[in-house]
């Protein structure tokens, strides 16, 4: 949709200019058209978020105030089940295309790439979902695995992506992709095969990567990379609410009335596209069990439904934590934390231990990812519910972790989850 900057004058012209760029060149733009300095001019109104209309007004002597434009869309949570589990997923709604076709698409931190299936794709996984359909797209366009266009007499190469028991064959594409009121011309994949397994049983259509560009196909398939642009600062951050909440994803800041303070952050120590951060140990009731974690580190996922780590630390925390199948003891299990940046993390024993009928075990997975992407924690949805989260992707990559708010945490009680060891 094109953008529409108006700025009036004081003796009442109005010049208005239509363009369909980025907001910075936008603005630039309509500056050159009524050949006026940044410093004339003052923010004055917004028509609404996703109107994209922005009003300027001329004043003798303007005050300049900062422009707001951080987009912020609802998650709705849903269970489903994959093989013999239950999982719990998160998924917003996403545009892509002109005019608008609508995806419902996980957002998915631990993985790069946008995916939504294609009306070229008859599997059942596929016609059970909303399918891309490129021919009724006018800003549609094939590309190559490096993001440039290609022509119709071109070959058009294919990719094939392995997801735990399932697979996708697809190939490149490149559109108009909205997210909430921000737009850009982004390459995706679109997907020709879906495996029945398990992506008919999904109740979301496609999934949205998230993770550092080294994890995409390449740096211009890095979606967050290429809205950035338009964000007052390069971040987006994460509310994963429990029960009756809404949850949300937020681009381009944070929202202070969803986490109580501190936030603290964590350098990014990964290479290979995870929003990994060192792990300074493992800690039961705030104590570090020495020799659990040596060199650990932890990768944020929205994507995962579960706490996931090396077999052997999960065996260790197990025989720490002592857990007994009939539940006789979990009114007395400790908190579990992760530390990080001096800081313990704690999760309750609802967040760490499955009580179903009477029967009781930790819900950790184990997983052994080998080097260099491994050893690795993956800290997943029980984990997230608990911590507000924030994902910097400005020239020093960090994640930031705060206490979540919710009915059930007062002020007192987040001090407690959020421990501070120096």
């Amino acid at each position: 949709v094109p953008l529409v900057c108006v700025l009036e004058c004081p003796f009442g012209i109005v010049v208005a200019h239509r363009i369909n760029i980025n907001m910075r060149t936008f603005l630039t733009a309509c500056f050159a058209v009524a050949q006026l300095q940044a410093s004339d001019l003052e923010w004055a109104d917004s028509h609404g978020a996703g109107a994209d209309v922005c009003l300027f007004q001329l004043r003798g002597k303007s005050q300049r105030m900062e422009m707001e434009s951080t987009s912020t869309l609802k998650l709705s949570r849903v269970h489903h089940r994959a093989g013999t589990e239950h999982k719990t997923a998160y998924f917003g709604r996403i545009s892509v295309g002109t005019p608008a076709q609508e995806f419902v698409v996980v957002f998915d931190t631990g993985s790069g790439n946008l995916i939504i299936p294609s009306t070229e794709c008859d599997s059942e996984a596929c016609m059970s979902h909303h399918r891309y359909k490129a021919n009724a797209s006018s800003t549609a366009a094939m590309i190559d695995a490096q993001g440039a266009e290609i022509s119709l007499t071109d070959e058009r190469p294919g990719v094939t992506i392995t997801f735990g028991t399932g697979e996708i064959t697809g190939r490149y594409a490149r559109d108009q992709v909205c997210i909430a009121s921000i737009c850009s011309s982004a390459p995706f994949i679109e997907a020709t095969f879906e495996s029945d397994s398990p992506f008919a049983s999904f109740a979301f259509d496609g999934v949205l990567g998230l993770a550092l560009e080294k994890m995409a196909q390449a740096p211009e398939f890095s979606l967050m990379t290429r809205i950035q642009q338009n964000l007052p600062q390069p971040i987006f951050s994460v509310f994963l609410a429990d029960e009756d909440d809404e949850s949300e994803v937020t681009f381009g800041g944070v929202k202070a009335e969803l986490f109580h303070e501190p936030l603290i952050y964590a350098p990014v120590t990964g290479r290979v596209g995870y929003w990994e951060v060192q792990l300074e140990g493992v800690a039961v009731d705030n104590k570090l069990v020495q020799g659990l974690c040596d060199d650990c580190r932890a990768a944020v996922d929205t994507g995962t439904s579960e706490l996931a780590g090396p077999s052997k630390v999960i065996s260790h925390i197990e025989s720490k934590v002592q857990v007994r199948a009939d539940c006789s003891n979990y009114d007395s299990l400790p908190q579990l934390g992760f530390q990080v940046n001096g800081h313990v993390m704690n999760l309750d024993k609802s967040e760490y231990v499955t009580k179903n009928e009477g029967y009781c075990r930790t819900a950790f997975m184990s997983l052994d990812i080998p080097p260099p992407s491994g050893p690795l924690f993956i800290l997943g949805d029980p984990f997230l519910r608990k911590f507000y989260t924030v994902y910097d992707n400005g020239d020093e990559k960090r994640v930031g972790f705060a206490v979540a708010k919710s009915e059930r945490v007062t002020v007192e009680q987040a001090k407690t989850l959020l421990v501070s060891v120096n």
